[in-house]
């Protein structure tokens, strides 16, 4: 559920509160319970295990202070020896009516809201709420006033009253209706439309998407890259070190995938089987305890190493540790790396598994369930291509995809070549449950990017 659904759900809640219409012998010129306020704080709840990700706070309004304005009014009015004078607009009220006496003692305000937005880029110039019809569009980083069917802005605010009954659907029309303008995201940044999306966040849900964690950790420490993929709706945040784990349970996420040894040694050769054996038994055993899915693995650079006795030399040593595996039901996730590109992490010139038909006939020979492929969209575009064919090909062998534009492993977007939405879509349709890595180096703003990662891939 979205921070929109949240606000409108404990807005709908709040109606009841919020007072109703002015009565016709109402005495206009009582106190202007409308000072009341009432606290709405939009920020991200430590510790919040629901599903939703904002909790929204509303605090009671200042009922006394309303109350004490209107007594000392009261009694200056009767130093004065009037109690209160006859409206303009209606001249043949009294205004000593015991009617308007009840209705000055008591308490029906109509708050408006002191709303305060917690922002993690500090790139977002304005807030924008939708709530009773009006958009609202200010600082994020101010607190702002909202008052129900007013607009904020510079200019005079509308006097035109709204019905305080609104359901959620008609809530919902109203936001969708808006457009990019009336989009209701609130917090972590989200809190202007990007371009002419109003879609702030993961809504389908047919992609499981996990963060990379090594490409943003320049820009994010591990909690606010936490923070930052449960308001986006991701569900994990991979690569991860198990010391950060209780950080990840915290925010209710997983590592979809550990490391264990590196890429540039690995099984293709003997003398280095004992020590991947080592990483993979360890990173297996505490995935088996977190209940984590994936441990990846790799052939390693080919050190003059043949292909065909890689394969051979891959194949023997991971059966010497498949069966454990399994017996964790934990799946060893071998990646294929382009050996094309001479750029740092953005190609590794001298890996040995660098073709996607490579890795899948080790992961063949190896024959068991828990050996899968690494599916690095990247990587085999720069190599092989096709990617949409090879994914029907090997769907029932790949354990993990990773993303990144190319050429230059930049963000996903229209600048690069490859197109995700029906990549993803085919993705979808061939049954597949588990995780999605943004793998990404970020160019720009990396919270940009990210985002319009995680929503082009919801498909």
């Amino acid at each position: 559920m979205s921070a929109t659904s949240n606000i409108i759900r404990d807005y709908e809640n709040f109606i009841p509160l919020a007072g109703q219409k002015n009565k016709p012998n109402s005495n206009p010129n009582k106190p202007n319970l409308r000072k009341a306020k009432m606290n709405v704080n939009l920020t991200l709840t430590k510790g919040y295990r629901k599903k939703d990700d904002f909790l929204v706070r509303i605090n009671k309004p200042n009922f006394q202070n309303a109350k004490n304005e209107r007594k000392l009014n009261f009694n200056k009015g009767l130093q004065k020896k009037r109690l209160f004078s006859t409206p303009k607009n209606k001249p043949n009220s009294n205004p000593i009516s015991s009617k308007a006496k009840i209705a000055c003692r008591k308490i029906r305000p109509h708050p408006p809201f002191k709303v305060s937005c917690f922002s993690l880029d500090p790139n977002i110039k304005e807030l924008i709420v939708i709530f009773y019809k009006a958009v609202i569009t200010k600082n994020s980083l101010k607190k702002i006033i909202i008052q129900k069917g007013t607009r904020m802005s510079g200019k005079k605010q509308s006097k035109t009253r709204i019905s305080n009954r609104i359901s959620r659907r008609s809530m919902l029309q109203i936001a969708a209706g808006t457009g990019a303008a009336g989009a209701a995201a609130l917090g972590l940044g989200s809190c202007a439309a990007i371009g002419k999306s109003a879609k702030q966040r993961v809504t389908e849900g047919r992609i499981n998407q996990s963060i990379v964690y090594w490409c943003f950790q320049e820009h994010w420490d591990i909690e606010r890259i936490c923070q930052v993929a449960r308001h986006l709706g991701c569900k994990s945040v991979e690569l991860v070190e198990p010391k950060h784990w209780p950080t990840l349970r915290k925010y209710n996420l997983v590592c979809a995938i550990l490391g264990s040894h590196g890429f540039e040694k690995g099984m293709n050769n003997p003398e280095y089987h004992d020590m991947c054996i080592k990483e993979l038994r360890a990173s297996i055993d505490v995935c088996s305890a977190y209940g984590f899915p994936n441990v990846i693995t790799f052939t390693g650079f080919r050190e003059s190493i043949p292909d065909d006795v890689g394969i051979t030399n891959c194949v023997n040593g991971y059966k010497k540790i498949i069966r454990y595996a399994e017996s964790k039901k934990v799946n060893l996730c071998l990646e294929i790396l382009n050996s094309r590109v001479a750029i740092e992490m953005q190609g590794h010139p001298g890996y040995q598994g660098d073709h996607t038909d490579y890795c899948m006939e080790i992961i063949k020979k190896v024959g068991s369930p828990r050996m899968k492929l690494l599916f690095d969209i990247y990587h085999v575009q720069v190599m092989d291509g096709d990617i949409i064919s090879r994914i029907r090909q090997y769907k029932d062998y790949i354990g993990h995809y990773h993303t990144a534009g190319n050429p230059g492993r930049c963000e996903i977007d229209d600048k690069q070549e490859i197109n995700y939405k029906p990549i993803m879509e085919e993705i979808v349709r061939t049954g597949y449950t588990g995780y999605v890595g943004q793998e990404f180096i970020p160019t720009g703003n990396p919270f940009k990017g990210l985002k319009e990662a995680v929503i082009l891939c919801d498909v």
